[in-house]
Formats: C-alpha cells, sequence, structure tokens
C-alpha cells in the first residue's frame, strides 16, 4: 500500500504531457462473469512434478461495450457497433462473445 502523505491522505497519481498518449480509433471493454466448477480427477502421481486442478471457470455472463471515435473512422463504416453496452447470459457466454466481435470486426 502506498504511504500516506504528511496530511494523512492518500497520495493522488497526476498526470502531465497527455498530448503524447496514442489515441486509438476503435476500443473495446469487456467483462465476463464466470462460476466455478469442481473437477474430479485421478491423484497425481508425488514420484514428479504436477499441478492439481480441482476448479474450472465457466463463463456464464458476458458484457461488450465497443467506442468508436468518428472523428477517426466514418459512422457509415461502424454501423454494426452499438452505442450501448451489448449483455448476454447463458452458458455460451463465450461463444456469444466472439460471435459478436467477429460481426463487428467483419459485419458478416
Amino acid at each position: 500500500m502506498p504511504t500516506p502523505t504528511k496530511n494523512d491522505k492518500p497520495p493522488v497519481v497526476k498526470f502531465s504531457n497527455y498530448h503524447n498518449i496514442d489515441k486509438v480509433p476503435i476500443v473495446v471493454y469487456a467483462d465476463f462473469e464466470a462460476v466455478l466448477l469442481p473437477i474430479s480427477s485421478c491423484q497425481p502421481d508425488p514420484a514428479t512434478s504436477y499441478s492439481y486442478e480441482y476448479q474450472q471457470h465457466q463463463a456464464y455472463s458476458c458484457g461488450i461495450y465497443v467506442k468508436v471515435d468518428n472523428d477517426e473512422i466514418p459512422a457509415s463504416k461502424t454501423t454494426c457497433f452499438k452505442n450501448e453496452v451489448d449483455a448476454y447470459v447463458g452458458e455460451d457466454a463465450a461463444s456469444k462473445f466472439m460471435d459478436e466481435i467477429e460481426i463487428g470486426m467483419w459485419g458478416s
């Protein structure tokens, strides 16, 4: 943890030289929620090095938001991207996420 300043307030990170940042025309914000499922496996051999898997992440929901800079890319080229969060809940959340990305990238 950072140490408090002299007046016991938390330190503040400040940026300068904003003109040095790299601007990108498209930004994708995505989030997954997952449930941990137990894994039943065989017993490892103590004579060899091993990892013990006992849980598996299964995505059950995802959200995606695509921010497009229309100064860089004309709006006519980005009509497949909605200006809102697109959320999905279901066992095939990872597949649905990839479908949305592919539709956005290739317009299929």
